[in-house]
């Protein structure tokens, strides 16, 4: 007899060999549409747990079974319908000299079948010595209950022998087909799409996700849906790629009783969501975007959707259809719109002159000014078509209908010499233009009118004439506008919004670079009251560092705010308050200005800077700027170091406060200087904060609970922290050679109830990274306030950057050292 071992070895082989399909690859199970998942793992289970054959019995050799017998779905039909029978056949083989009789029988494990439901052709089966007999297996499904049913055929000979095959099969319960009709904005079939089905009156819910399907059909339950989603309109049949449109609908409430239903989601109905701003006549174009729909049903459960974009560098169309408000349940449809001053306008000049209908990508290279430039038309830009062309110091003209993938050949015209690089597109479609990495040159693209018109006016130039464009940049938005919109009435035909410039607040940006322009970004979450979206999906919209922007924000409806500005690759990314801004209001911030320093995260967070009986929480560990309400996390490189009683504690499982000590915890924070190239620059700061404390006695701060579970003391530390409000230039430069002053603050842990007089301050500067410091004069402002001024060297004499060293304390013996590397920079 083989060991255990040789016997499950011998099974997979014998497996290996039984399982092989028309292809002859083995160990392949035969998909089953609609099979639940249980299902097909109880098949899968049978034949590799007991085995399509029995072990045993197979290396006796007497009897064998061909299986599974899988029945599948059994679709429901109509209501009072008779079901026709099914039938499979399994093979009985017997590998014996001698004839063998075998007994066939089903067990369910799961279902319950009634007599008569499935039946054998006959009774008992002779098999031939040697041979194989096949067996009809007939499944009645009028005697069948809708459930899902498993089990096994086992087959039996005389002499007691087994072998068993896997039975398995869904009878589907009273269900119709709803279809549901998909049409994009020109009536063909969408490029892609997305389809929501939730029950009103019952709990199915499934989405459909769909590719250049014109019909969606689907089997559900008798009930009442709401079904919603989004129709995207392709371009020239690029599936897959840029969007001529994309549009939300949510259809009127389908009932699905005793038959099926087909209805429509029509996007030919669709309209564009547009915003005017009544009182500001200045051009706007439209920026990033976010839309979306929020049904609830009558019992509160709610399912939503939601389609983002950047719409600055297409004149593509983003709406949705128009609906009723709907009967049972809610909806809400949510349309949050930014558009911002235009970066980049052209037109043609000379005698013919037009505006342009242009659009660039939001990474484009940026300049200020106008630049009046020859044009030369290159065709397709072809090597043929390029050849004799010189493109030198002009504007370059380029036919093709896929801007996205002209960005190769724009590099190529960089390297030659263009100065700008307009792509056209040859058929009268949206305009849209691919990103613009890597490039140094203005690269936009045109619609198919203007690129005719231009094409015509290079063809008329003649000898001593050129055709000539203007483009004018811009190296940031002077202003944008931004807000949401909640309609709760269905969705109307026309998704114009007019608003009075009075409704908005103003929130001027400045977008701190460190001694150079470079690219970042910029997201504004927005939330709406309850009931409308709970989520705020927002793409990231690319701005200058080293420039300022002024901000409207609609400041009605009852919307809150929060603003995140980040490195575009590395780096920290700061975030600001959240606020609900009152109309007509206006408030400067400053994102990235000096000096970056360690910073808890104050009103973020009712717990930093606790002591626990499980261990200190010691969240400083972000990065601050100019402005104390604002912080870094992701991108900041942070090391902590604690000792006790001047000796260092390495194990951080131990960095508890158990007895009455003088404890200090050092703080190191560095912006993520990953990328040198980027960031050869990077800020840094070290603070060492030194304190007295006992063991907590009380909970204090129950918020310690949400970051450390049941702790059962806590109480915050008595350290101090710092915010240093200096003022410096958008690039963070301070003219050298002047005096210089600014506000140092000293700040305590939140839930700290004792007293928050510092008792000094005591602040050097350095120009030479820190090898020399010189004294500041320091001056007390208020109770835990002072103010520091200097007067700057000539930039000759420093490394062109101004380190700070602040120190800070109490009578209690709490003191805080922080030193800011590279403060700011000077100019």
């Amino acid at each position: 007899m083989p060991k255990a071992l040789d016997l499950v070895d011998a099974g997979k082989r014998v497996l290996g060999e039984q399982l092989r399909d028309g292809s002859g690859e083995a160990g392949r199970l035969p998909a089953r549409p609609g099979l639940p998942p249980e299902h097909m793992a109880h098949v899968l289970d049978t034949l590799l747990g007991s085995g399509r054959v029995n072990v045993a019995a197979s290396l006796d050799s007497r009897v064998d079974l061909s299986g599974p017998v899988d029945f599948g779905m059994i679709p429901f039909e109509a209501k009072g319908a008779t079901y026709k029978k099914l039938t499979r056949t399994l093979t009985v083989s017997n590998d014996t000299d001698a004839a063998t009789t075998v007994k066939l029988a089903a067990r369910v494990t799961k279902g319950a079948l009634a007599d008569g439901t499935l039946t054998f052709g006959q009774d008992g089966v002779t098999v031939p010595a040697g041979g194989s007999t096949e067996v009809p297996v007939v499944l009645d499904p009028n005697l069948l209950a809708a459930d899902s049913y498993m089990g096994e055929v086992t087959a039996t000979t005389a002499d007691g022998a087994t072998a068993h095959a896997a039975l398995g099969f869904v009878k589907e319960a009273e269900q119709y087909e709803l279809a549901v009709g998909l049409k994009d904005r020109e009536g063909g079939a969408p490029d892609r799409g997305l389809v929501v089905a939730m029950g009103l009156d019952n709990d199915y819910y499934e989405t459909f996700p769909t590719s250049g399907l014109g019909s969606l059909k689907m089997r559900v339950p008798r009930g009442t849906y709401a079904v919603f989603g989004g129709i995207t309109t392709g371009d020239l049949g690029y599936r897959g790629g840029f969007a001529d449109a994309l549009d939300l609908f949510s259809l009127p409430e389908v009932t699905v009783a005793d038959k099926a239903v087909a209805v429509t989601a029509d996007a030919t109905r669709a309209s564009d969501f547009r915003l005017d701003v009544a009182g500001d006549k200045r051009p706007l174009q439209a920026s990033t975007f976010t839309y979306q729909l929020q049904r609830t049903a009558p019992n509160g459960r709610t399912a939503g959707l939601s389609m983002t974009g950047d719409a600055s560098p297409t004149t593509g169309h983003f709406g949705a259809v128009p609906t009723a408000k709907p009967r049972m349940g809610t909806l809400s449809a949510t349309f949050y719109q930014r558009e911002r001053q235009p970066l980049l306008t052209g037109e043609a000049t000379g005698r013919k002159g037009f505006p342009l209908t242009l659009r660039a990508p939001g990474n484009l290279a940026r300049f200020a000014g106008t630049k009046n430039l020859e044009l030369v038309d290159i065709g397709g830009g072809s090597p043929e078509e390029l050849a004799g062309k010189n493109v030198k110091d002009k504007a370059v003209l380029v036919h093709n209908d896929y801007p996205i993938n002209v960005g190769s050949l724009a590099g190529q015209l960089e390297d030659a010499g263009a100065a700008a690089v307009l792509v056209a597109r040859k058929t009268d479609r949206s305009v849209y233009v691919g990103v613009g990495d890597g490039l140094h040159i203005p690269f936009a693209a045109i619609s198919h009118q203007d690129g005719k018109a231009l094409a015509a006016q290079t063809a008329a130039a003649g000898k001593g004439k050129a055709a000539t464009v203007a483009l004018h940049g811009r190296k940031e938005s002077a202003y944008a506008y931004s807000g949401q919109w909640t309609f709760r009435d269905g969705i109307p035909a026309d998704l114009g919004i007019t608003v009075r410039r009075e409704d908005f607040a103003k929130v001027t940006n400045v977008f701190h670079g460190y001694g150079k322009e470079e690219s970042t970004t910029y997201v504004q979450d927005v939330w709406g009251p309850e009931g409308t979206n709970t989520v705020s999906e927002r793409v990231p919209e690319t701005v200058l560092r080293g420039q300022q922007r002024d901000d409207f924000v609609y400041a009605k409806g009852g919307l809150t705010y929060q603003q995140h500005v980040g490195f575009q690759l590395y780096g920290p990314e700061m975030h600001g308050r959240t606020e609900a801004p009152r109309p007509a209001g206006s408030t400067t911030e400053d994102w990235f200005g000096p000096a970056l320093h360690a910073a808890p995260l104050g009103g973020l967070m009712s717990c930093n800077f606790c002591s626990t009986d499980l261990g200190i929480v010691p969240f400083p560990g972000f990065a601050g700027d100019s402005d104390p309400e604002h912080y870094a996390d992701w991108g900041v490189d942070v090391t902590l170091a604690f000792r006790r009683d001047g000796k260092p504690i390495e194990d951080q499982s131990q960095w508890i406060v158990k007895d009455k000590a003088a404890y200090q915890l050092d703080i190191d924070v560095r912006y993520d200087a990953s990328d040198e190239k980027y960031y050869e620059d990077a800020k840094a700061t070290h603070a060492q904060y030194s304190f007295t404390a006992d063991a907590p006695r009380g909970m204090s701060e129950e918020a310690c609970k949400d970051f450390l579970g049941q702790v059962s003391a806590c109480e915050p530390l008595p350290v101090i922290t710092t915010h240093y409000r200096m003022s410096a230039d958008p690039l963070d430069r301070v003219r050298a050679g002047t005096p210089y002053s600014f506000t140092l603050d000293g700040y305590r842990a939140t839930g700290w109830k004792g007293s928050t007089k510092l008792a000094g301050a005591k602040v050097s500067v350095s120009y030479d990274a820190g090898r020399t410091w010189h004294p500041a004069t320091v001056e007390r402002a208020d109770a835990d306030s002072f103010r520091v001024s200097y007067r700057q060297p000539k930039l000759s004499a420093t490394n062109g950057y101004v380190a700070v060293k602040a120190e800070l304390w109490d009578d209690a013996g709490s003191r805080t050292v922080e030193t800011l590397d590279r403060a700011y920079t000077l100019k």
